[in-house]
C-alpha cells in the first residue's frame, strides 16, 4: 500500500549489479511521473533499474542503452 507521500528511489544498475545512479530519490505523492536520463556519460550495453517505494523493492526491469 502506497501513502500518499512516499519515499521514492529509483537506482539503474550495471550488467555486473553495481549501483550507477539514483534517478529519483524523494518523497512525492501517488501518481503518474516521467523521469529522464541523460546516458551519454554511460556506454551502451544492459542495464537495469529497480523501483522502491518507503524502502520495499517494488520492480527491478532490464534497460538496454543503444548508441
Amino acid at each position: 500500500i502506497v501513502n500518499n507521500n512516499s519515499e521514492v528511489i529509483i537506482s539503474v544498475y550495471d550488467i555486473t549489479g553495481k549501483h550507477i545512479l539514483n534517478l529519483v530519490n524523494q518523497k512525492q505523492n501517488a501518481g503518474t511521473y516521467l523521469v529522464d536520463w541523460n546516458a551519454s556519460n554511460y556506454s551502451s550495453g544492459i542495464y537495469f533499474y529497480s523501483l522502491s517505494i518507503d524502502g520495499i523493492i517494488i520492480e527491478t526491469r532490464k534497460l538496454i542503452l543503444l548508441k
